[in-house]
């Protein structure tokens, strides 16, 4: 019989963003970089490393995530697209908000599944499109949780990838949780 107490040692605020497809949920066993913060030169998707690149683990490939928590995109991610090993900057995939002194993590893209639930009143009509532990697509639909408002109700099977169909607001956050 499986373990039925889960108490989450770790937890993650995710948004679902243009590259969610793609991007496994950022685990904190696949963390790189943790708390790094951008330099002057970020503009944009391009993002002056608060590490020394060229001393790093860091590859083109990885995720990036914004972990800042006074940024309106915190926990949305983009793939690094190139590496400038010169000028100490990183190219990722989408801007996704990280500006001059704004932190940002960076994860191995690995899966790892975990336990999520919502941060936020959501609407009963609205549809979640997820890859289940074993890669299944499964589309949820929030309705089969509750009425709106039941917002702390985890979804009752571990997930690695929420997909860009979900129809909630890109704005509205997901706790992942790992045991």
């Amino acid at each position: 019989m499986a373990n039925q107490l889960f108490y989450p040692k770790s937890t993650f605020m995710y948004r679902v963003g243009s590259d969610s497809n793609d991007l496994f949920l950022p685990s904190p066993r696949n963390r790189v970089e943790t708390a790094a913060v951008a330099g002057a030169a970020t503009a944009g998707a391009v993002i002056e490393s608060g590490v020394n690149l060229s001393k790093s683990n860091i590859k083109v490939g990885m995720a990036v995530y914004n972990v800042d928590l006074s940024a309106s995109l915190m926990g949305m991610g983009a793939f690094i697209s190139s590496i400038d090993y010169t000028a100490n900057t990183f190219t990722i995939t989408t801007n996704i908000g990280i500006i001059a002194g704004v932190s940002y993590e960076i994860y191995e893209n690995k899966p790892d599944p975990c336990i999520i639930t919502y941060t936020e009143a959501i609407d009963k009509n609205d549809m979640l499109e997820l890859e289940d532990a074993e890669g299944n697509i499964v589309t949820w639909n929030i309705g089969v949780i509750g009425p709106a408002g039941d917002a702390r109700i985890p979804i009752p099977f571990q997930v690695r990838k929420i997909l860009k169909n979900t129809t909630i607001a890109a704005l509205k956050p997901i706790i992942c949780m790992w045991n």
